[in-house]
């Protein structure tokens, strides 16, 4: 015979005594099913918790490999177009006599060619900015995949109870988006790569500091990566628009920032720093300095920096046309001015444009 528990409860306001009882085994019966209820639920969340887990883990995979063979196409691309240019040079130096009068003609042709082969003969630079620059996502985006399965694997969640569930929900989703936003800053490299290396067909009326961003989008990691700070005092005018190249002036910047690096690095400064600041003056000038404390520039050779094959690296590190044709790219491109003064600590360049 089943053992039966029974209770009675005493109302004095209404004189009932009210009584009631229960089964010990019916009751088992019940927790016994809502048990097996709980344990079905839960091996169910688990499955899909590692499913998920796996998926994102893919992902990750997927996207390095992506970004690798991108890289890799990108280099192909360009390697082929130094090539070609090389053999074009070649050929050009065959003829040279027979086409005097036909290069004089051509000099501003030749002025662009210049310049996309100084940013051809970058490309080794620009390919360990971006290793530098993708450093960061790359590993967060590793770390954030790791941090899911741990959870997975350590069963952080308590899945039996909604609160629990729910958590797990948002944690996760949390997890995804940021990969979604360390994949996007991976992107936004590759886009401010490609766009460097595409000439401008005609100057675009932006903000003058667009370009400067763009640069250091590029370059940022590097220079942290040799422990250069990076300074950008509050910008009084950078919401001024002027009418610019913007993939020219981007050589620019870049020319005068790696200079800065090299010569830090020739010089073993301690406690690098490079000062970029952008002002206004009452002639509707925009002037952009970047200024660093790396001791400066001699006096006897300051006047040649901007001559073209003038240089004070050595042969394997300098072509002395990276200023040469910041210069032209200033002055004859943009109407403006490129300057260069020492500083108490290093040496200024500045830019001036005129707004629009």
């Amino acid at each position: 015979m089943s053992e039966k528990i029974s209770y009675f409860v005493y109302i004095p306001k209404w004189e009932w005594l009210v009584g009631s009882d229960f089964y010990i085994d019916k009751m088992k019966e019940v927790l016994d099913k809502e048990t097996k209820k709980l344990e079905t639920l839960n091996e169910s969340n688990l499955f899909y918790i590692s499913f998920f887990g796996l998926i994102v883990f893919f992902i990750s995979i997927f996207i390095s490999i992506f970004i690798s063979k991108t890289i890799k196409n990108i280099f192909d691309l360009y390697q082929n177009k130094i090539t070609n240019q090389v053999n074009e040079l070649k050929n050009l130096n065959a003829t040279l006599e027979s086409r005097v009068v036909e290069a004089i003609k051509d000099v501003k042709q030749k002025d662009e060619q210049l310049l996309q082969h100084v940013r051809l003969a970058q490309m080794g630079e620009m390919i360990s900015m971006i290793a530098h620059q993708w450093r960061q996502p790359l590993g967060a985006i590793s770390a954030t995949s790791i941090n899911l399965r741990m959870r997975i694997m350590l069963e952080a969640f308590d899945l039996n109870k909604e609160e629990g569930r729910k958590e797990c929900q948002a944690y996760f989703t949390d997890g995804l988006k940021d990969i979604e936003i360390f994949t996007q800053s991976l992107t936004t490299t590759i886009d401010d790569f490609k766009n460097f290396y595409k000439p401008n067909k005609q100057a675009d009326l932006v903000s003058f500091y667009e370009p400067v961003s763009k640069a250091l989008n590029i370059i940022r990691g590097s220079l942290i990566s040799d422990g250069i700070e990076i300074v950008e005092p509050c910008i009084t005018c950078n919401n001024k628009r002027a009418k610019i190249y913007t993939n020219e002036l981007m050589q620019v910047i870049l020319n005068i920032l790696k200079n800065a690096q090299d010569n830090f690095k020739e010089k073993k400064i301690k406690d690098p720093e490079i000062t970029i600041t952008c002002k206004c003056d009452s002639d509707d000038k925009i002037i952009l300095d970047i200024c660093d404390n790396g001791g400066g520039i001699p006096e006897e050779i300051i006047d040649k920096i901007f001559d073209p094959y003038f240089s004070t690296k050595n042969e394997l590190n300098g072509t002395g046309l990276g200023l040469y044709m910041s210069k032209t790219i200033v002055e004859e491109h943009h109407n403006g001015n490129l300057l260069v003064n020492n500083s108490k600590d290093g040496v200024c360049f500045t830019i001036e444009l005129a707004q629009r």
